[in-house]
Order: C-alpha cells, then structure tokens, then sequence
C-alpha cells in the first residue's frame, strides 16, 4: 500500500510539474499572441498611412499631367489656329494674284 502511495504521489507529483510546465507554456504563448497583435496593429496602421499616403501623390501626380496635358493642348490649339491664319492669308494672296491675272480667252 506504502509502494501506491508514493506511486500515486510521484504520478501526482508528474501532473503538477506537466500542469506548471503547459501553464508557464500557455503564459508564453498569450504573451506572444498580444506582441503579435501589437504588432499587425501597427502594421496596419502603418500600412494604412502609407496607401492614403501613395494615393495623395498618385492624385498630385495625376493632377500635375492634366495641367502639362491641358498646357500641351492649349498650344496645339494656338498653332493650329496660326497654320489656319497662315492659311487662309495665302489663300487670299493668291486669290489676289488670280485675280491680277489677265483672263485667257481660250486659244484658237
């Protein structure tokens, strides 16, 4: 009965040690779990800050192209307007000079 006993107590003895150990083990592991939602909080958080930061310049940037874009079509439109003028003075030059000249009256 003696020999039981102390079976009994060192099984005892087994389990409280196993039960310390997952404890301490279980202890370990909530206190990686809060560090690593630390973690992915700031994470995100930083992640966050960084997309609205890459929109802000990708709507700066697009803003930026649409003023040199809009500058570029503006001057196209003043050079097309002066190849018009162009145009149109030579087509009167040469009306002009149409006109100055004599009429043929077909040859016989």
């Amino acid at each position: 009965m003696e020999k039981q006993l102390e079976q009994l107590e060192d099984c005892l003895k087994r389990l409280v040690l196993n039960f310390n150990t997952v404890l301490a083990e279980k202890e370990k592991l909530s206190k990686q779990i809060i560090l690593l939602k630390d973690q992915l909080h700031k994470q995100v958080s930083t992640t966050q800050m960084e997309r609205e930061e890459l929109i802000k310049q990708y709507e700066q940037e697009k803003f930026h192209l649409q003023e040199i874009m809009q500058a570029r079509i503006d001057d196209l439109v003043l050079e097309n307007n002066r190849f018009k003028s162009a145009l149109e003075n030579s087509r009167a030059d040469l009306q002009r000079l149409l006109q100055r000249l004599p009429i043929s009256q077909g040859e016989d």
